[in-house]
């Protein structure tokens, strides 16, 4: 894959000195002024002796455990680093995270979890299950909020069935905010900063308080105004501005003393100015003059060349607007406690482009989503202390999904003069409800027994429709000519069809834990998941290809987990092997129709695959200011069978299928590898210096279903740093964060176009952030 370098935008540094102005003497100006003694300092290194690395406590089992005594393969990523790296979104956790892939794609994100996740269709679940707060997220545009006031995410490897549910088939990702406790002291959270390399200012801010002993509140909101980093030769401009608008309110309130009452409600998205992603590979060179490479650089035309009104939208970008509502109360009865968490969600997502990116009047798209959500769970937990402890519940979700894909034809494919204008419309209901209960038994001090089982219904209808007319442009509509209708209109086998199918699935899970020695645990653990099927979405879909069929994932995972030196070191091995039959893939199938090439999306069940490999990951206090630590992983995923699976451009044959058993999965790299250093420590009365530097690395892996060579990601390595200055009191800090220094083109998925070209989306080149944050801290009560 030709990567290139050059061409991109560069802003001035009249607007950085500003910023460093500005920040630096705001920081001058609290040095100066009197300390106040109403604030907490942090607790500051030890006076003797090394620090201990501090254990992580999480929800990944809906308990709060020590990730060090749970039997999974768990990555815990902290707030604090998301904001000291500047990480605003869950695509940069794949720099954070090995074996975990995250970005935009055209249709959907693709999220990647040992090499399995869900691929461009707009129809499926994840297989990387999302969770906010433990509220189930489907869908994978739902991913795509900016992080706002984050505690910690957790990410969760390998198949999750008992504890999350279906379609956590490839593993879950756990998002956990802020919240404010009755009686916490008042606090204040502020964060600004500037990028330097193409512009661009963001705010973030959160306030807590009790107002009273029983009563905790806090709001927090972010702001983002950054510029674009893409140039379109065909414009003269430059592409890419993000605005985004994130708030969250939230209320936990305990009226009696075993009884805790938790609201949440946040609404925001982002508006994204231009075209999705450039062309690259095969003939690209030709449709892109001068370029054809992978590079922030593109020519796409706009989404202007269609008649007014037909796709509905004059200009091309990108829309998101989410809201989430839940409502959490738990109560202690006796030793046990009673939980239940109810919400809803909404998110209106549009999406304008010219689909081809070059800059001739051949494909321009809007993909038009809208999602409802509504959903509970219900769970009784024993006490985690007693010989046998257990947990049971019910979940329950009901959702609407709403798809409407306006297209058009141009010129360029159907000749001068002549377009085609054609839309799909995909409507989705679904009803879930599941049942679940695990259980842990203590067979001796060292040993325990875990065991549970979900069982799952989940019953889909689906209604399609189309519509599909010739357009003599400018503005004249006819029926299309049957040959063309047959070849680029949707199937009218579908106009009106209305489909429903259940999804039963029984998911057991057992565990055996065994403390070997003080501090070292080790596991092994076995389960079953599996992701619903359902009705395909894509607008070239064969009525034969309309429905797929459940996905199930069967595997195990044996592993140890360590703390040594009482504590100075921490050790993480885990061992693991997945297999999954009927595995849902998508992939782009190119057809010769009469005379016309056609690009055609389907999905299918691969016959089976199988994922396998081995994770580990350290953390090492070296002195009183400095951890070091990191993560690598090994990986074999491939397809034990797929016969029939959709042919790349270089494999392609008269009978349209391939066989790829024994081959690769996409975004599946052999191995990937994180390497982090953090100092803290003090340069002078009243100031500590921090310093950071974050290395990640990936092996070569494919990034489209069919594993075109022309669109395999080659070896990256990307190095993020950190500058700052800090207070003791950690009142005020300034740094400066540079993210991917190295400038890597790294790409996050692509979408093939026949044997002319590739549609890819690059991760952000590099950035530099100065960054100002304010931290207030009262007295506890």
């Amino acid at each position: 894959m030709a990567l290139g370098r050059e061409g991109r935008p560069s802003r001035g540094w009249q607007a950085s000195r500003l910023g460093f102005i500005l920040g630096s003497w705001l920081f001058g100006l609290e040095l100066a002024g009197a300390e106040e003694d109403t604030l907490e300092a942090s607790e500051p290194p030890p006076a003797h002796g090394a620090r201990v690395v501090e254990e992580i406590t999480v929800t990944a089992t809906k308990r709060e455990t020590s990730t060090q005594e749970i039997p999974l393969s768990i990555e815990v990523v902290a707030g604090e680093t998301l904001t000291a790296l500047e990480i605003d979104e869950i695509s940069d956790l794949s720099t954070l995270v090995p074996n975990f892939n995250a970005g935009f794609g055209l249709i959907t994100e693709a999220i990647t979890l040992r090499g399995v996740g869900s691929g461009q269709e707009r129809s499926f679940e994840q297989a990387v299950a999302l969770f906010s707060d433990g509220f189930y997220l489907p869908r994978s545009r739902q991913a795509a909020l900016p992080f706002l006031d984050v505690e910690r995410v957790e990410v969760m490897r390998g198949p999750q069935s008992v504890v999350h549910g279906l379609n956590a088939t490839a593993g879950a990702v756990s998002i956990v905010t802020r919240r404010t406790l009755p009686g916490d002291p008042f606090t204040f959270d502020l964060t600004t900063g500037y990028e330097l390399e193409h512009g661009g200012p963001t705010l973030s801010a959160a306030v807590g308080g009790s107002p009273t002993e029983t009563l905790g509140l806090r709001a927090a909101f972010r702001f983002a105004d950054s510029e674009g980093y893409f140039v379109n030769t065909a414009s003269g401009r430059e592409e890419g501005d993000r605005r985004e608008r994130l708030g969250r309110l939230s209320a936990v309130w305990s009226p009696l003393e075993k009884l805790l009452l938790t609201a949440k409600v946040e609404h925001g998205g982002f508006d994204l100015d231009g075209h999705s992603g450039e062309i690259f590979g095969l003939a690209a060179a030709a449709l892109e003059p001068s370029d054809g490479l992978l590079n922030w650089r593109r020519s796409s035309d706009g989404s202007s060349v269609a008649p007014q009104g037909v796709l509905g939208e004059d200009q091309p970008g990108v829309f998101l607007d989410s809201t989430l509502a839940t409502l959490r109360l738990d109560a202690v009865v006796g030793e046990s406690t009673l939980s239940f968490l109810g919400g809803f969600s909404e998110l209106d997502y549009r999406l304008a482009s010219d689909v081809d990116a070059t800059a001739q009047p051949l494909f321009d798209a809007v993909l038009d989503e809208g999602y409802e959500q509504t959903g509970f769970e219900l769970r009784w937990a024993s006490s985690a202390y007693g010989a046998v402890s257990y947990v049971a519940g019910v979940y329950a979700h009901d959702t609407r999904l709403s798809n409407l894909q306006p297209n058009f034809f141009g010129p360029a494919a159907l000749g001068p003069g002549t377009g085609l204008a054609f839309s799909s419309i995909y409507d989705l209901d679904s009803e879930l409800w599941s049942v679940f209960a695990s259980s842990t038994v203590r067979i001796s001090d060292q040993l325990r027994l875990l065991g549970g089982v979900r069982y799952s219904s989940e019953d889909k209808h689906v209604r399609r429709d189309s519509t599909c007319q010739l357009v003599l442009l400018p503005d004249t509509f006819v029926p299309a000519p049957p040959a063309l209708a047959a070849a680029l209109c949707p199937s009218p086998k579908l106009d009106g069809l209305e489909r429903s199918r259940t999804s039963d699935q029984w998911m057991p899970e057992i565990a055996l834990e065994w403390n070997a020695a003080d501090n070292v645990l080790v596991y092994a653990k076995a389960g079953r998941s599996a992701k619903a099927g359902g009705f395909a979405a894509a607008t070239a879909t064969r009525p034969e290809e309309f429905e797929y069929d459940d996905e199930t994932a069967t595997g195990w995972e044996v592993g140890v987990k360590s703390r040594l030196g009482g504590g100075v070191a921490q050790v993480n091995l885990a061992v693991f092997s997945t297999e999954f039959d009927d595995l849902q893939v998508n992939a782009v199938l190119v057809e010769e129709q009469n005379g016309l090439q056609v690009i055609r999306p389907i999905v299918r069940n691969a016959a089976r695959a199988e994922s396998e490999g081995l994770e580990i990951e350290g953390r090492w206090v070296a002195g009183r200011s400095l951890l070091v630590g990191g993560s690598l992983a090994w990986l074999d995923a491939e397809y034990l069978s797929f016969p029939g699976a959709p042919c790349n451009t270089v494999e392609a044959n008269a009978s349209g299928a391939c066989d790829l058993s024994g081959r690769e999965l996409p975004f599946a790299a052999s191995w990937s590898a994180n390497a982090f250093l953090d100092l803290d420590h003090p340069i002078r009365s009243g100031y500590r210096l921090l310093a950071g530097l974050d290395v990640a690395a990936s092996d070569g892996y494919f990034t489209d279903g069919t594993l075109d060579p022309h669109a395999r990601q080659e070896a990256w390595t990307r190095i993020s740093a950190r500058l700052g200055v800090t207070t003791a009191d950690r009142r005020w800090t300034v740094a400066l964060i540079g993210r991917n220094l190295t400038d890597e083109a790294v790409l996050e998925s692509s979408q093939g176009f026949g044997d002319t070209h590739f549609l890819g989306y690059l991760a952000p080149p590099r950035s530099i952030h100065l960054q100002t944050s304010y931290r207030f801290r009262g007295v506890s009560r």
